[in-house]
């Protein structure tokens, strides 16, 4: 890299910190100006101009705020209280903005659920923020039904169909209520109270591992993302965001949504993800911005060509999770401008940016901006699943290129806006993630939960979840690293790679999930893994799944997976074991597996 290009780097970064302080000034500047108060003025100005596309649907500023409205006088007409939840169950449409935005004017905090939970896990969810009224849409009917024997206290459902007029007379419980109500803006003082500290949304993690924990979202952490993105994104009037991630997470529902209306752009939301009408939606609707996840990248440069894939007017795709085995060939067939990944969490206080396109980097930290992020690597042992201490007991900073886990310093006193912690609804789950006397007696650090490493330009690269990383034969092994190259090989559209015990052998032992495609070569396959990896980091066994089970936000499950291992006896699907002796992948049935448990291979 030469003298002009770091030069160059560097001032990108600089403008991109100053940005986003420049335009998070404001918020702590108001502690009672609410994110609604914000977007009220927005819609004031733009009222005639389209803010939401959705379907053949156009929602103007002003119906969208309207609607809203209406949101908040029926919350505080059914009795909700500065501090009460109201639990959303319905699928990406306009009014789903509509509704939150409208109980956090009304004092309440809407708990977005995963539209993809059903039985014990939706009810935990609703559990755990006290919820006493739901809004379900119609087409999800069913999932609460499965949940209602769980739920530890009754629960008011109301009915909402975007799909119905919202009138008097409707049908529809929620849409007729609703109509009785004007969307005229309240005044202040008919509202409860509310500060940028108390919560705007609950937004839930993924759980790919245990249940899902509820992310305190507040109305200051919902005002910075919005606009801390259109701060790097330098989003204007006339960009057009396409969001097909589920609005009941903050990627989708409060970045991609907040980026726009904050600048008075236009979102355009698609009910679910769909790699064969992707293309023709960007030309169709003329996006400007791509909201992504990185599967969904995935998901698309596996999609046969289409025409539009190429005429589109992106000029930037953001997200995280882009891994570099996609990076490429998403970057170029698709011939996008610019690609902005981040590396953050709902709940999270460690943000990381990549502002210069830098190949496979979650994002970096100059040297001259380490103490403005209060961000630290610290060496942690994956055998004792913990953060590794020196004599004085502190933790001990990772060295360059180094692996161990990213914290991030909590300052909850407004001398650091993007380090505030404001965790979960159970305080429980979130002294967990709180790391104590990391480098000085008092101090409190935020675990990410992730393995990174950085390099001496200060770039960070991912390279698992704790917990996902497993030791076999005295050695660690990253799935995601595993994952990658696999993904490389002829006729794999996806693997999934996690670790499972084998009887009579310490640590567990490589295995992969693999969806297919016709033509895979097995053979082909164990000789491409001895090529690339070293032998405590092959695929041991094998199991061939039709599609690979995600989250509601395109994360890979593994919890069951490891569980089942490799016995055939709880496994429908195909799965295969390289056989030392004949060195071949062979399909294990109940002989070859007790052959196995009772330690008859070398492995």
């Amino acid at each position: 890299m030469g003298l002009l290009t770091s030069l160059k780097n560097e001032l990108t970064y600089l403008k991109g910190f100053i940005g986003i302080k420049k335009i998070l000034k404001p918020i702590a500047a108001n502690p009672t100006t609410i994110l609604a108060d914000r977007w009220d003025i927005i819609a004031k100005e733009n009222a005639d101009k389209t803010v939401f596309f959705f379907e053949d649907r156009e929602v103007s500023y002003r119906q969208f705020i309207e609607l809203s409205n209406q949101f908040t006088r029926w919350a505080l007409d059914i009795g909700v209280k500065k501090g009460d939840s109201v639990a959303v169950l319905m699928h990406n449409c306009p009014e789903y903005i509509s509704t939150w935005v409208g109980i956090s004017r009304a004092g309440g905090a809407a708990a977005l659920l995963n539209t993809s939970l059903t039985g014990m896990g939706l009810a935990h969810c609703i559990n755990i923020v006290g919820c006493k009224h739901i809004i379900v849409d119609p087409e999800l009917a069913s999932n609460f039904e499965s949940a209602k024997e769980f739920l530890d206290a009754d629960i008011k459902i109301w009915a909402f169909d975007q799909n119905a007029p919202i009138a008097k007379d409707s049908d529809v419980k929620l849409n007729a209520a609703i109509a009785q109500f004007s969307g005229e803006p309240l005044d202040k003082s008919d509202r409860p109270s509310i500060t940028i500290d108390d919560p705007c949304i609950y937004i839930y993690t993924s759980g790919t591992t245990g249940l899902p924990k509820a992310a305190k979202i507040t109305h200051y952490r919902a005002q910075s993302i919005g606009r801390g993105f259109a701060a790097i994104m330098d989003t204007q009037a006339n960009d057009r965001v396409y969001i097909t991630l589920p609005l009941f997470h903050s990627n989708g529902g409060v970045l991609a949504v907040g980026a726009v209306i904050t600048v008075g752009g236009q979102a355009i939301i698609k009910k679910r993800f769909s790699a064969s009408e992707f293309w023709d939606d960007c030309v169709k609707y003329e996006a400007t911005i791509f909201q992504y996840i990185g599967e969904l990248c995935r998901f698309l440069t596996h999609a046969p060509h289409n025409p539009n894939e190429t005429k589109h007017k992106l000029r930037i795709a953001c997200g995280n999770g882009l891994r570099p085995d996609v990076w490429e060939e998403f970057q170029t067939r698709f011939q996008i401008p610019r690609i902005l990944e981040w590396y953050g969490a709902s709940e999270g206080n460690a943000p990381l940016f990549n502002l210069d396109n830098k190949f496979g980097s979650i994002g970096r930290v100059p040297f001259w901006a380490k103490g403005l992020l209060n961000l630290s690597i610290v060496k942690f042992d994956i055998k004792s699943d913990s953060e590794i201490r020196g004599e004085d007991g502190h933790c001990i900073e990772a060295d360059v290129d180094e692996v161990g886990e990213l914290i991030s310093k909590i300052i909850n006193d407004g001398s650091s806006p993007t380090n505030r912690f404001d965790g979960y609804a159970d305080k429980n789950a979130t002294m967990k993630k709180i790391l104590h006397d990391v480098y000085e007696k008092g101090d409190a650090w935020f675990r990410t939960g992730d393995l990174i490493r950085k390099d001496k330009k200060g770039y960070h690269y991912f390279v698992d979840r704790i917990g996902d990383t497993f030791r076999w034969k005295g050695e660690n092994v990253a799935t995601s690293e595993i994952s990658e190259t696999i993904s490389g090989f002829a006729n794999i559209a996806e693997a999934n790679v996690y670790g499972v015990y084998v009887p009579k052998c310490d640590g567990r032992a490589c295995m992969v999930a693999l969806d297919i495609d016709e033509g895979f070569d097995f053979d082909g396959f164990l000789n491409y893994c001895k090529q690339n990896f070293p032998s405590y980091a092959r695929p041991l066994f094998i199991r061939i799944q039709d599609e690979i089970e995600k989250t509601g936000t395109f994360k890979q499950r593994k919890v069951d997976l490891v569980e089942e291992g490799f016995d055939p006896a709880k496994i429908n699907d195909p799965i295969y074991f390289a056989n030392p002796v004949s060195g071949k992948y062979e399909a294990i049935n109940a002989a070859l597996y007790e052959k196995i448990c009772k330690g008859k291979f070398k492995i």
